[in-house]
């Protein structure tokens, strides 16, 4: 399955990004956000472009809805 980011866009903003266009609203979004963050252990990512850390493309992609 094709990885599907916005490159424009750091880890952190495309992980908001796809929760909001599947309905999650604040406060739970950026909770949600930060526990995928954490969990896929990204946090130290988070800021970075993807094209900056293309070497966590599949943590990314476990990051996305099937």
């Amino acid at each position: 399955q094709k990885i599907n980011v916005d490159k424009a866009l750091t880890i952190k903003e495309n992980l908001w990004y796809a929760g909001r266009f599947y309905g999650l609203e604040e406060p739970y979004l950026s909770e949600r956000v930060a526990q995928l963050l954490k969990q896929l252990s990204l946090e130290k990512y988070a800021d970075m472009k993807p094209e900056m850390a293309s070497c966590i493309g599949r943590f990314i992609a476990r990051a996305q809805p099937a």
